[in-house]
Parts: C-alpha cells; structure tokens; sequence
C-alpha cells in the first residue's frame, strides 16, 4: 500500500508514517516547514518535500506510484490543495488516527494506549525505554523526539504497540486499547469539548473501550468507578519508595510505567 501524509514531518504524523515505513508500506509526504521529525524521515529514506503544498508533489507521487491513503493532519483546512486533489483523484482520505487503527489491526497489536490531560508524552517515552531495556516486543509511536530511539517503530516480531493517546479532536476515541494508562485528567481543550462534562465524558468513553485500565492516582480515575467496573481498574496511590525521581508527578509517570510493565509481564 502507498500512503502519502500532508504534515508529515511533526511529532503527530513524522512517527506514524516510521511505523508504516517499518511495517513494509511505502510512504510519501509534505509539510509546509521542517519539523521536529525531518531528520528521522530523511534517515528512514521516506521521500517528502518541504514548502508550498499547493498538490504539484502530491500529483507526480501518484502518476508514478499510484497513491491508496492520503492521510492529513488536523491542522490542514477543508480548502488545501492537497486534500482537495486527493479528493479529485479518489484516494482513500482520513486523519492520522484511522491509519494508526489500521496498523494495530493488521499487524495483530496490542495496544497499550497512554492517555490523560498532562503527563502522556513523559510516561509514554518511559515506557518505550523500560521496554527496549528488557527487550519486550513492543512497536510505538510518541508525540516527540526521543533521545535514545526514534518515535516512532515496528519490526516483525512485535506483539504490543505503546501509543500516546491525544485526546485533541476525540483521537483516542478511534481505539479500543488492551491496557489503558491514566495519568491525570482535567478540563482542557475548550475548542473541541464545550464543557468539562462534555470532556471527562470522553475519557469515559475511552476507559469503557479499553480492555483494562490502570489509572496514576485517584484524580486520574471517573468519581463512580462503578461504571467501568467490569474493566477491574487499578488505581494507584502513592508512587513506589524506590522511584527516586524529582517532582511528585514525575514518580507518578514512573509508577505508572511500572505498574503496565508489571501486567504486560504477566
């Protein structure tokens, strides 16, 4: 399959077309800048242009490759060029979170969805690292650049896949995780979810999809559990004595971390 992504060099798109690219799928892209994920792209061999996306890149891909997925980022407008002719040209359009469905389905997965107002991008890359430290079979994808790997992998003989969970534009809400981190909730994003009701029932909603559940702390989790009780969700409370890391919420990620990689051991 070829698949082209319109913004692909940032943290939201850059390490979902490395998974696809590892996964065997031929991938292509533009972005209007350089982003944070260029050179991982470029290190990967994935071709992609940078500047006006005004659909010339997106035309000559297709003639020579014949293009199945155009995937876009949610910042890109109805009126884009490039959406507009992938339209006119008949792919397959969709954001970044069908295409990352996808590849959870087809490749078998397990996903391992880290969610929550603040912390996910911390906790997500300490799962990554204690992964590759005992060599668990794990693919990823997280919201920015690693100091120790890329962000964004697969190879052949993963069985989980740790994914940062953003719940901007209901995104997480396209998946149904095995195990699902809580790290901590509270009302944000006002532009997609009018009210804090409209916003902690979203997470409801995710924690209803989700196979089990592991919330940070009390904060983190519904006030009436009994509605996911079926998901028999553990809420955590004071961080492990040994995690010795600055900062309260810091060892709160951790002792996350801790507690998934505890149950994916098991």
């Amino acid at each position: 399959m070829n698949i082209y992504i319109s913004g692909i060099s940032g943290t939201g798109m850059g390490p979902l077309a490395l998974m696809a690219k590892n996964a065997g799928y031929q991938v292509f892209g533009s972005d209007q800048h350089r982003g944070a994920i260029s050179q991982e792209l470029e290190q990967a061999q994935i071709p992609f242009t940078v500047g006006t996306q005004d659909g010339q890149y997106l035309q000559e891909i297709h003639e020579k490759y014949h293009l199945d997925w155009f995937v876009y980022t949610s910042a890109l407008p109805e009126d884009h060029p490039e959406l507009q002719l992938a339209k006119s040209l008949g792919l397959k359009i969709s954001k970044r979170d069908e295409l990352t469905a996808h590849l959870v389905e087809t490749l078998g997965l397990k996903m391992v969805a880290v969610a929550g107002t603040h912390g996910k991008t911390t906790t997500t890359a300490m799962l990554i690292w204690l992964a590759k430290n005992l060599q668990l079979p794990a693919a990823y994808i997280v919201g920015s650049t690693l100091n120790f790997a890329p962000s964004g992998s697969y190879q052949p003989n993963d069985r989980y896949f740790i994914y940062e969970a953003d719940e901007y534009d209901r995104n997480f809400l396209h998946y149904h995780p095995w195990l699902s981190l809580i790290t901590f909730v509270s009302f944000d994003h006002p532009d997609i979810y009018p009210t804090e009701h409209d916003y902690r029932e979203a997470f409801l909603t995710f924690e209803k999809q989700s196979k089990s559940l592991i919330f940070a702390n009390q904060s983190a989790a519904p006030s009436d559990l009994s509605q996911i009780a079926d998901k028999d969700p553990l809420v955590l409370s004071s961080p492990d004595s040994r995690l010795t890391l600055a900062g309260q919420a810091r060892r709160e990620d951790a002792n996350l971390v801790f507690a998934a990689t505890k149950q994916i051991l098991c």
